[in-house]
C-alpha cells in the first residue's frame, strides 16, 4: 500500500487470508481509513515455517480496530517513525496467537498505537509476547497494553509512554493454562504518563 493514494473503505481497509504455505507480508506506506470495520485484518492456518509480517509506516485507522490478526504462526508488527495504528471503537492492535509456535512481536523505530478500549490486546497459547521500542501506547476504557501468554515469556521494554484512561496501563499475565507453570515477565524502561493522542 503506497503513499500515492492509500485505502479508504466502507468495510475492512485490507483483509489478507493466508490459507496456503506462503508467508503474509503487508507494508503500509499510505493511509488506511476503514469506515465500518478494521483497518487491517489477517487470518491464517498453520503451516510450519511460514510467518506473518505487518509493517506500518503511515496511519491505519479502523472504525473497530486499527489492526486485527488471528494467527497460528509467528507474527511481527513493526511501526516506522510515522506509523500509527488506531482503533476508534475497540483496540488499536489485537493479535490472537494460537498454538505454541505463534509468537507475537510488536516493535518499532518509533510509532504510536491508540485504542478506544485497549491500546494493544495480545494473546498467545504458551508462546512469547514481546513489545518494544515504540513512542507511545494509549488505551481508552481498557488497558494500555493487555498481554496474556498462557505460560509464555512476556517482555515489554523501551516505550516512551503507556497510558490508559479508565483502567490499567499494563496488564501482563503469563500464568500457564490449567494450573501449569507460568512464564517470566520483564517490564523495563517504560514511562506511565498522561494520556497521549
Amino acid at each position: 500500500i503506497d503513499d500515492r493514494g492509500g485505502v479508504i473503505s466502507g468495510g475492512n481497509g485490507v483483509q489478507a487470508n493466508l490459507l496456503g504455505s506462503g508467508n503474509a507480508t503487508i507494508t503500509v506506506n499510505g493511509e488506511i481509513d476503514a469506515g465500518a470495520n478494521a483497518g487491517l485484518i489477517e487470518q491464517d492456518t498453520f503451516t510450519a515455517g511460514k510467518t506473518v509480517a505487518l509493517t506500518v509506516n503511515d496511519e491505519a485507522v479502523g472504525a473497530t480496530r486499527g489492526a486485527d490478526i488471528s494467527s497460528y504462526v509467528p507474527v511481527t508488527v513493526t511501526l516506522g517513525t510515522d506509523g500509527r495504528l488506531e482503533g476508534e471503537g475497540s483496540d488499536g492492535l489485537r493479535v490472537i496467537g494460537s498454538g505454541n509456535a505463534a509468537t507475537v512481536t510488536v516493535a518499532g523505530s518509533s510509532g504510536k498505537i491508540v485504542g478506544a478500549t485497549n491500546g494493544m490486546d495480545l494473546s498467545t497459547q504458551g508462546a512469547a509476547i514481546t513489545v518494544s521500542d515504540l513512542e507511545s501506547v494509549a488505551g481508552g476504557k481498557g488497558e494500555g497494553i493487555r498481554a496474556r501468554s498462557n505460560g509464555g515469556v512476556i517482555t515489554i521494554e523501551n516505550i516512551g509512554k503507556i497510558t490508559s484512561q479508565g483502567d490499567i496501563s499494563i496488564d501482563a499475565d503469563a500464568r500457564g493454562s490449567s494450573g501449569g507453570g507460568g512464564g517470566d515477565i520483564s517490564i523495563q524502561n517504560i514511562t506511565i504518563g498522561k494520556i497521549v493522542d
